[in-house]
């Protein structure tokens, strides 16, 4: 999550681009979880189809 955080402040990403690393059920890959992208970005996560 440190890592995912320092991209976010530093704005190399956004929040659109953080919620491809949340692990959902598509994506059990995933390197963060719902909780965390919260605590990254200060939005609860919300997931957006990409169809």
């Amino acid at each position: 999550m440190e890592f995912w955080k320092m991209c976010f402040d530093m704005k190399v990403i956004d929040a659109d681009f953080l919620r491809q690393a949340v692990i959902t059920d598509t994506n059990k890959f995933g390197d963060i979880t719902a909780n965390q992208f919260k605590q990254i970005t200060g939005e609860d996560f919300i997931k957006v189809s990409t169809q």
